[in-house]
């Protein structure tokens, strides 16, 4: 039986993170997930993290490759997706506990959606004092029904997050979305949020 969400995870020298994003992951009130971490040529600890938890979690499939970058790790891991929607975690972030059975309750409401974008906090260590913050977007107004982003352009100044979102697979395979595979991690990111809007 295929998973309701496929979650992409690029991983290049995160270690000191990533035991904390897969906990995240792992223990999803939501429970109908595919996890697909994406080894980037790490040097690190992280493939030995990795093997650990894969052997905790078989839904966590590992996808290791020599360093080729963000956009590479990216589309290497679309072709692994086997759910209905997709996201992408970044290795050092975490969400809360039940973030995914709220991302499906919003999607059984909007059924014909092809994007659904989340506010999301900021961590800040700085100095050694830790600082929670909402993230920029989090403070435009915007509607809390579906819309056109042609109607609130305003949203693409903002936090290029990627991450922050959840994908109709179908969407992204009928417009044969993709990154660029090139250094320049911020670049590969604007470019996919621009063929999204197109």
């Amino acid at each position: 039986m295929k998973p309701f969400f496929s979650i992409l995870v690029p991983i290049y020298n995160v270690e000191p993170y990533l035991t904390k994003c897969l906990d995240s992951l792992i223990h999803q009130t939501f429970t109908d997930i595919q996890i697909i971490c994406i080894n980037d040529g790490s040097t690190d600890r992280c493939q030995e993290i990795l093997e650990e938890y894969s052997k905790k979690d078989s839904r966590i499939r590992i996808i290791n490759q020599r360093n080729n970058g963000y956009g590479a790790a990216l589309n290497r891991g679309l072709t692994y997706v086997k759910a209905d929607y997709i996201s992408i975690i970044e290795p050092d972030d975490y969400l809360k506990l039940d973030a995914y059975e709220k991302f499906f309750c919003d999607i059984l409401q909007n059924p014909n959606i092809d994007i659904i974008k989340y506010a999301y906090w900021q961590f800040r260590d700085i100095d050694g004092v830790k600082k929670i913050e909402p993230s920029a977007s989090s403070k435009l107004s915007l509607p809390e029904i579906p819309f056109q982003i042609t109607q609130y352009p305003q949203l693409l100044l903002y936090h290029p997050s990627i991450w922050s979102c959840v994908y109709k697979t179908t969407f992204i395979q009928k417009h044969n979305l993709c990154f660029i595979e090139a250094p320049g991690l911020v670049g590969q990111i604007i470019r996919f949020l621009l063929l999204l809007c197109v």
